[in-house]
């Protein structure tokens, strides 16, 4: 009980102290990226799919827009 108390404690100290975003990614080819496109499209192939995306906008400028994705789904 007290090994849960301890990782509660951490957690909720940790994650009060990110700084957090809610922003919704912008994909220049979001249909590269399905799951994010719709998420019903999860296990609709066959065969394992596994989609990484990144978006970096202008990189020469500090603190510039970054985007990434990465998922995995199967049937």
């Amino acid at each position: 009980m007290l090994r849960k108390s301890k990782l509660f404690t951490w957690c909720a100290i940790t994650f009060t102290c990110m700084k957090l975003n809610a922003q919704d990614p912008k994909f220049s080819q979001f249909f590269a990226n399905p799951i994010y496109l719709n998420p019903a499209f999860a296990g609709t192939n066959v065969c394992g799919r596994l989609n990484l995306n990144i978006r970096d906008q202008w990189p020469a400028i500090q603190g510039a827009y970054a985007a990434y994705s990465a998922s995995y789904d199967q049937q």
